[in-house]
């Protein structure tokens, strides 16, 4: 890519020409399209597995987790797709202007030699399927609605194709990281590093580059998957052994012990039928124990482990997103990348963050990522996550908002629906996650 100048750098200097930042900017634009493919890919998966959780308590709180998760997953895939396009722009100027400068320097200047790259946009709502499924047909509702009945072979699909797109995420930055490389390994050009620090920015290993969480979120919807199938087996058995228990203890009359599975239809049959001889109401007893056994096991998959797990990785997720610059680089030289990303916030004035103010909203601390109880320490970490959202150049500013009829600052994102209020002079006012509503509001009139 590379090549040595004959005529300008010292022997040994890789001089890098304006076709090289345009063939790194045109591998960039065409990451794009490889990114879409991945979600269309992992997508076709959720649609030929749609219902795979089945029905019950359980998939019901699993369904939650998941149309949450999927909904901050596609606005990771929007947002490091347009983001793509927007670094490809940039480069692509970048070897523009270098070109024009020399061409502007010989006697007879030449047209430009290529059309300025133009990056399509993300754009569409996508649509996924749900997870939940009928219930088993032959079970009354009371007893059905505890028993899980998910499609553990569809259930591994899902974890699979979820997999699949978290290395593939993570292969396509590793590749188009070695392309930035290309550019920067042995340049020291003002505008070169500018560049490679805004790729750090998006694809290092830390918890605000979204090529860098995106793999992690979808691994963990994965583990997800593979921890739900493992729940529902284990469940299920667990109920059937109660079952098994309540029967014997009834003294139906049954020899059950022998058999593998007794959640089938000729099974419930049989037992129904056993239990109405008896004058035994078969419903009510087994509801009970089977109700007792759901709860905890609901309890326990709502639990750190697996759906409170897709939460914390639907709340890194969402943070990644706000936090990743969408630039939009016109500049005549793309050093000034950085001063482009922090134009937004110089015309803010400082933010202050009164003690007072902070614990008087604290309960919202969990909008900013702080999740923990009102202390000195929780107030310094709640102010520099309020400071640090204020200060982001992913977020909207309305310097002429409103908040409750008086002027106000009003620093948003639409993908997290989170906002920060500030006084006009920059104290810190409020802040909290909006309802679609309060968001439109602000979006569109200003107002808070």
């Amino acid at each position: 890519m590379a090549r040595i100048d004959e005529g300008g750098a010292p022997q040994g200097v890789i001089d890098v020409t304006p076709e090289d930042f345009h063939a790194v900017a045109l591998g960039l634009a065409d990451g794009q399209e490889r990114l879409h493919q991945i979600r269309l890919k992992l997508f076709t998966a959720l649609d030929g597995n749609a219902g795979a959780a089945g029905a019950g308590d359980g998939a019901d709180a699993f369904e939650r987790a998941y149309q949450e998760a999927m909904h901050t997953a596609v606005a990771a895939f929007f947002r490091a797709y347009d983001v793509l396009g927007s670094v490809a722009a940039g480069i692509d100027q970048a070897g523009l202007n270098h070109w024009n400068a020399d061409n502007a320097s010989r006697p007879q200047p030449g047209p430009a030699p290529w059309t300025p790259l133009i990056p399509a946009k993300a754009a569409g709502s996508p649509a996924w399927p749900g997870l939940l499924g009928p219930e088993e047909w032959w079970l009354p509702h009371e007893i059905a609605r505890y028993v899980p009945n998910a499609d553990t072979g569809r259930l591994t699909n899902i974890q699979m194709a979820f997999e699949q797109a978290g290395d593939a995420v993570q292969a396509l930055a590793a590749d188009l990281k070695n392309r930035m490389f290309a550019l920067v390994e042995n340049n020291d050009a003002a505008d070169v590093d500018a560049l490679n620090d805004f790729w750090d920015r998006l694809a290092g290993g830390h918890d605000s580059a979204i090529f860098f969480v995106l793999p992690q979120f979808l691994q963990k919807l994965s583990t997800a998957f593979a921890d739900f199938r493992v729940w529902v087996v284990d469940t299920r058995e667990r109920i059937e052994d109660s079952v098994r228990d309540v029967v014997d203890g009834a003294g139906l009359g049954l020899a059950i012990a022998g058999i593998a599975t007794i959640f089938t239809d000729g099974f419930f049959e049989v037992l129904a039928g056993a239990a109405e001889l008896l004058g035994i109401d078969v419903i009510g007893l087994l509801a009970g124990p089977v109700a007792e056994i759901s709860a905890g096991a609901v309890a326990t998959l709502e639990g750190a482990e697996v759906i409170g797990a897709v939460a914390g990785g639907v709340t890194a997720m969402a943070m990644a997103v706000e936090r990743t610059p969408e630039p939009n680089i016109e500049q005549a030289d793309t050093a000034k990348l950085g001063d482009e990303l922090g134009d937004q916030t110089a015309r803010l004035p400082e933010p202050k963050y009164p003690e007072k103010q902070l614990q008087s909203h604290f309960k919202h601390a969990k909008d900013f990522g702080v999740d923990s109880n009102w202390s000195r320490a929780a107030a310094n970490e709640y102010e520099q996550a309020l400071r640090r959202f204020a200060e982001d150049p992913a977020n909207e500013v309305n310097l002429a908002g409103t908040y409750r009829g008086d002027p106000a600052i009003l620093i948003y994102n639409q993908f997290s629906r989170v906002c920060e209020v500030l006084r006009p002079d920059g104290t810190y006012w409020t802040g909290w996650k909006l309802n679609p509503q309060q968001l439109k509001n602000v979006v569109e009139r200003g107002s808070l």
